[in-house]
């Protein structure tokens, strides 16, 4: 079997979001049903093997149900899961990024937390419709609002005072906030981690 160059891995993960041999997943850009069906088969066969799984996220967030698909699918996860903030870390992001046993953000990177809301296509709309629509946007913050609080030093109120408008936390905040275990030094000096203590699950 003839072996892959460089520049055919390289596209490989450019169209995959995969790099098997380093047991590594992407996930870049939206939140959607297609970045789901890319990564939950990608995770659940690098789980077959013994190691430690790394994911690299730069998202704007998306769709809830596409993310609490892959925050489910990490969790369920017997291998070690890392997970590495670059850009930003946003919306549903920041709950897909709970799921890793270990979370670092890169020194430029901001975590953004925010309440979840729903289109508003139709000028139609029934009223029975707009009290099942808003009873899903409460469950969906709850939901939202305990797996912050479960990785944060935040309490609930905490999390639903900051939720109400954007919340941007910049690497050092979300550090000192607990929501993530450390920070990436991308000085060439020495890529070194800094850390807060162990968390407890």
């Amino acid at each position: 079997m003839q072996e892959i160059t460089k520049e055919q891995h390289y596209v490989s993960v450019l169209g995959t979001g995969v790099d098997i041999g380093r047991r590594t997943l992407y996930i870049m850009g939206e939140i959607n049903p297609d970045a789901a069906y890319r990564f939950i088969p990608a995770i659940q066969l690098l789980d077959e093997t013994d190691g430690d799984i790394k994911i690299v996220m730069n998202s704007g967030g998306g769709e809830e149900t596409s993310g609490y698909a892959i925050y489910d699918a990490i969790k369920a996860t017997k291998n070690k899961v890392l997970i590495y903030g670059y850009g930003q870390v946003s919306s549903i992001s920041a709950a897909i990024f709970q799921a890793a046993d270990e979370r670092f953000m890169s020194s430029n990177c901001e975590l953004m937390a925010h309440n979840g809301s729903i289109g508003m296509e139709d000028e139609d709309i029934k009223q029975d419709h707009l009290v099942e629509l808003a009873e899903n946007i409460r469950r969906g913050n709850k939901r939202y609002h305990n797996i912050l609080v479960e990785n944060s030093h935040f309490t609930l109120d905490d999390i639903q005072r900051l939720c109400k408008d954007e919340k941007y936390f910049s690497a050092k905040e979300a550090l000192e906030a607990k929501l993530i275990d450390g920070i990436l030094d991308n000085t060439k000096k020495g890529r070194k981690i800094k850390k807060t203590k162990k968390r407890v699950k």
